[in-house]
C-alpha cells in the first residue's frame, strides 16, 4: 500500500464515503450476506462449537476478539477497482464483512480485480457449504430464527 493511498483511507473524505456506503447497504456483506460473520459471532459464545474446526472461521473468530464486535470495524468498504481511486464511483465499492474483505485482499495479490472477486466468490461459497454441512453445526443459515440472528447481531453492535 503506497503512502498516498494509506493517507487517503485514513482521511475524512474516505471515512465519510465508507460510512455512507455501509449505511446505504445496511451493513450487509455483498459476498456472504453476513452469514460468515454471523457464524463467527455465534461461535464466539460457544467454545465447543463445531465450526472452531474450520480453519478460516477460527482465524476470523480470533481476529474479531481483537475488534470488539463494533459493526463499523466488522463491516468494511472494499475497492473493487482502483481505476478511479480517490474519486471512486459507488459501484466501484463493495460493502464486505471483515472475513470476506480479507479473502478479497488476499486474492488480489497477483490477480486482476475481476479475477480476485471471482476467486473470492468461489471461496466464500465453498466455506458457506462447509459450514452448512458441518455435523452439529448450523445446517442452514435460514434455519436460524430471524429474531435470534437479529438478537446476536444487535448484541455485537449491529
Amino acid at each position: 500500500m503506497d503512502e498516498k493511498y494509506k493517507e487517503y483511507i485514513h482521511s475524512k473524505k474516505w471515512s465519510e464515503k465508507a460510512a455512507r456506503i455501509k449505511r446505504e447497504r445496511k451493513y450487509t456483506c455483498e459476498l456472504c450476506r453476513n452469514h460468515i460473520l454471523l457464524e463467527v459471532v455465534v461461535i464466539l459464545a460457544d467454545a465447543d462449537h463445531s465450526s472452531w474446526d474450520i480453519p478460516e472461521i477460527k482465524r476470523f473468530a480470533e481476529a474479531i476478539f481483537e475488534r470488539s464486535g463494533n459493526r463499523d470495524r466488522l463491516i468494511e468498504v472494499h475497492h473493487k477497482t482502483y481505476k478511479n481511486i480517490y474519486n471512486e464511483w459507488d459501484d466501484e465499492l463493495a460493502c464486505l464483512c471483515r472475513p470476506c474483505h480479507v479473502f478479497c485482499s488476499e486474492n488480489a495479490v497477483g490477480n486482476s480485480e475481476e479475477e480476485a472477486w471471482r476467486k473470492t466468490q468461489t471461496q466464500v461459497l465453498s466455506l458457506l457449504k462447509t459450514i452448512k454441512n458441518k455435523p452439529n453445526g448450523i445446517k442452514e443459515f435460514d434455519l436460524i430464527p430471524k429474531s435470534s440472528a437479529e438478537w446476536i447481531l444487535i448484541q455485537h453492535g449491529f
